[in-house]
């Protein structure tokens, strides 16, 4: 079985994380250069995109609509591409279908987020400012004048322009469903907020896929960067899973940057993934979000029952709660076969998900590296050592969204930061037999970073 995909860009969620797991299930994949892939600033090289799909023959395409019609997640929020080219492009999968009749398409399209995109200290500004206009015009709140007059009005023209086409294409997604022409689509509410401006949207595209009887073959939820790992997921994973939370609080909660209560989203991500919810299952997740000592009761609940533990931290969004991991490192090592909380609550579910699957290819090697990974990147870079590097950096006066390579403060950090990771590792992991590890910020921004490992021998 060959999978084909397209992700959404080059960054590591969407590019590396795939590779770590088609490694660890024993996937044969196939991805373009991810040099030509859409990135921060510039779009993806759409001849090449369009040249790398008409020549891959697989049995599955995941195809990130975003980067086929747009040139990338962050080319999607902007006006660019005029709805005539991205809808040229979209046909582009119809092409696919009539060569390839008998393989399987899934296709992700991102809900835009409620704001823009933050790429320098002035674009943070106007991310705040948007967040205040949409805020203030779901409210209809007496200040929606105000906060419009705060923003350019090309900003504001240039953003509903992108929004308004962006929706066209999704609703043009459910035709090629509708038509078989593509199996599935998820559609992903990027950072977002309850009554933010993709209400209206997300209530057509449910209701028209229910309308034209394909709502089984449309998935709507939170997220976006775990999308292609899901869809990677499901073309082999149909096994049982236990969800349990920590408390009624974070099953009821509604997540930062989400607009729907939780267990909506765990609900609706396990079906995507191929998973069957029972007590039974010998792999169980546990979902820790209110207090580290409900969590850590749960915790040592599950631990004396011997299964396989995936604990999803969702404390709060970009990073591990630091407490809690120390805690769950000491009472539950031995049971622990996932964890995540890179980005936001359903970023992070979606890549555990992905890490309870249940295959017949299992390479243990490659699923304890990336196990590892998550605990270098989730927790101790996003967890701790990011907020000590963007205050080292602002202090110095340089720019948290363009960091450069040569930068002395960087560097500085590199250094601590393989010190600190390595003894770590030495600490909770030293069986694994990690020789060493390289750290590097793939946008030039510190938002995310890219964990790599050199090991020894194998990892255990």
């Amino acid at each position: 079985m060959t999978i084909a995909i397209l992700p959404m860009d080059n960054r590591p969620p969407n590019y590396d994380f795939l590779i770590d797991l088609s490694k660890g299930y024993a996937l044969d994949i196939q991805l373009p250069n991810r040099d030509r892939l859409g990135n921060l600033r510039e779009e993806g090289d759409m001849t090449y995109v369009s040249k790398w799909l008409a020549k891959t023959d697989a049995d599955f395409y995941l195809i990130a609509v975003d980067m086929l019609c747009y040139g990338g997640l962050v080319s999607s929020r902007k006006d660019f591409t005029s709805l005539e080219q991205a809808q040229q492009r979209l046909r582009e999968i119809e092409q696919l279908k009539r060569r390839r009749p008998k393989s399987k398409i899934f296709l992700s399209s991102i809900v835009r987020r409620a704001s823009i995109t933050v790429d320098s200290q002035l674009t943070q500004r106007h991310y705040d400012a948007i967040n205040d206009y949409l805020h203030a015009r779901a409210q209809a709140s007496d200040r929606l004048s105000e906060h419009t007059q705060k923003l350019p009005k090309e900003l504001i023209k240039s953003y509903w322009d992108a929004r308004n086409r962006n929706h066209r294409i999704n609703l043009n997604c459910l035709d090629l469903v509708g038509s078989s022409t593509a199996d599935l689509v998820v559609f992903a509410q990027e950072d977002t907020f309850v009554g933010g401006p993709q209400s209206e949207e997300l209530s057509i595209l449910d209701e028209i896929s229910r309308k034209m009887g394909i709502g089984d073959r449309v998935s709507i939820h939170n997220g976006a960067d775990e999308v292609l790992q899901e869809l990677l997921i499901r073309t082999f994973n149909h096994s049982d899973i236990q969800i349990v939370y920590d408390s009624r609080e974070t099953k009821e909660k509604v997540m930062e940057y989400e607009d729907r209560r939780f267990e909506l989203n765990v609900h609706s991500h396990a079906r995507l993934t191929g998973f069957h919810e029972t007590n039974e299952a010998d792999r169980v997740i546990l979902i820790c979000g209110s207090s580290i000592e409900k969590s850590l009761n749960q915790l040592e609940e599950l631990n004396d029952s011997g299964k396989s533990l995936y604990i999803l931290d969702v404390f709060h969004p970009n990073g591990s709660n630091p407490a809690f991991v120390e805690r769950l490192l000491n009472t539950a090592k031995n049971n622990l076969r996932g964890y995540s909380a890179w980005n936001t609550a359903s970023n992070s579910l979606g890549t555990l998900l992905a890490q309870a699957a249940r295959s017949n290819n299992e390479n243990q090697v490659a699923l304890s590296s990336f196990l590892l990974k998550r605990f270098i990147d989730d927790h101790l870079y996003q967890g701790i050592y990011r907020a000590r590097l963007e205050e080292d950096l602002k202090t110095s006066g340089e720019d948290i969204h363009k960091v450069s390579n040569d930068s002395k403060i960087l560097n500085k950090f590199i250094t601590l930061f393989h010190e600190m990771s390595m003894a770590f590792l030495k600490k909770y992991f030293k069986d694994y037999h990690i020789q060493d590890l390289i750290f590097s910020l793939p946008w030039n921004r510190t938002f995310e970073c890219n964990i790599s490992f050199i090991n020894k021998k194998t990892v255990k």
